[in-house]
């Protein structure tokens, strides 16, 4: 959510024109530190799709669906209660 801020932010400072230039770079690793903090808060639903995956528990089409939506910015909430359900009904 900082980087989106941030961008805000950065639109109103290119009226300096060194801002012009350093705005989309400061904008793009911003972005890819965001990135990253997301992917390492979501391992543990990539976990439990690599552990479906072995167990036979979801198909492969399913695993990649799941494994897509776990790098995607609110989609990868959305997939881990969808795949804690699906662990939890497999339990039952």
């Amino acid at each position: 959510m900082g980087v989106f801020v941030i961008g805000i932010i950065s639109l109103f400072v290119m009226a300096v024109p060194v801002f012009l230039f350093l705005s989309p770079i400061f904008m793009l690793v911003l972005a890819g530190v965001d990135f990253f903090l997301m992917l390492t808060s979501s391992m543990y639903g990539i976990s439990a799709v690599a552990r479906l995956l072995k167990e036979d528990g979801i198909s492969k089409k399913s695993a990649f669906f799941y494994l897509l939506c776990h790098v995607v910015f609110v989609a990868d909430v959305i997939s881990a209660v969808c795949l804690y359900r699906k662990c939890k009904d497999r339990e039952l």
